[in-house]
């Protein structure tokens, strides 16, 4: 999944970060194709990959708008 690493930091900190520095230590050298395939488990060029990729700021985005409905006019 695309947000793999974000689900990931979630869950644990630790785990996080020993999936996330293999992935920068590559992105010098690696096309973005081959670090979403080896370090994300995705498809670069599929719709999905990069919805799913954005669904944790979507969700975010939509807290913040419930929780500030009523503040401005």
């Amino acid at each position: 999944m695309s947000n793999q690493l974000y689900s990931t930091v979630k869950q644990s900190k630790a785990a996080f970060s020993d999936q996330f520095e293999p992935l920068l230590r590559a992105s010098g050298r690696a096309s973005i194709e081959e670090l979403v395939e080896q370090y994300l488990n995705g498809e670069p060029d599929a719709v999905a990959f990069w919805q799913d990729a954005l669904e944790p700021l979507r969700s975010a985005i939509e807290l913040y708008l419930q929780e500030t409905a009523g503040l401005v006019d």
